[in-house]
């Protein structure tokens, strides 16, 4: 999970100079550009949709790797747990 967290966020960033270190992941660049889009009373533009749709493919390949690693991890993982009297985690079907 770490290595998709790693994939999502830019986790080495702690300081306002960071950024210049380390570079932004994709949920820095959908919160640009959802900025971008919601700041001004148009439509978006051309280029707006173009970069969605950059983005879409890397953010999908994230939630399918989010759901393999939590399909296949997660039920020996409680069993783990639940053999050791903790409780389980339990991830919502809802969005």
């Amino acid at each position: 999970l770490t290595e998709i967290e790693e994939t999502i966020t830019q986790t080495n960033s702690k300081s306002s100079q960071d950024p210049i270190n380390f570079p932004p992941q994709i949920d820095n660049q959908l919160v640009t550009l959802y900025g971008y889009i919601v700041q001004g009373d148009h439509q978006p533009t051309a280029g707006a949709y173009e970069r969605y749709d950059d983005l879409k493919p890397e953010l999908d390949a994230i939630h399918s790797d989010l759901a393999s690693a939590l399909g296949e991890h997660l039920a020996p993982f409680n069993a783990r747990v639940a053999s050791l009297g903790v409780p389980a985690v339990v991830v919502s079907e809802e969005e």
